[in-house]
């Protein structure tokens, strides 16, 4: 994911903490991601990743996930994967 931390929707970019993980976890690698989309109500960011066949997550993975409030993951087209982590409040 980009250093400038740009990539989303409107006036919504994705949190810092989100932006990292790209590092961490091949799942969310920039080429895999898809889209970002933010409830502001719920204070829920949304990524949504193309999953090709054999997508996996490591332990390593799944630790930095929840580190960053991973309350979700979902399919809900073939092929795609989202993730939904809660906004972490002050």
């Amino acid at each position: 994911m980009s250093d400038d931390n740009s990539f989303g929707r409107g006036h919504h970019p994705l949190p810092a903490r989100l932006a990292g993980l790209g590092r961490y976890c091949d799942a969310l690698r920039p080429k895999n991601l898809l889209s970002h989309k933010v409830f502001v109500d719920d204070g829920v960011h949304m990524l949504t990743i193309e999953a090709g066949h054999g997508f996996s997550v490591m332990r390593e993975d799944m630790k930095s996930l929840l580190r960053a409030g991973l309350v979700r993951m979902q399919s809900n087209e073939p092929g795609e994967i989202s993730f939904y982590f809660e906004e972490k409040r002050r």
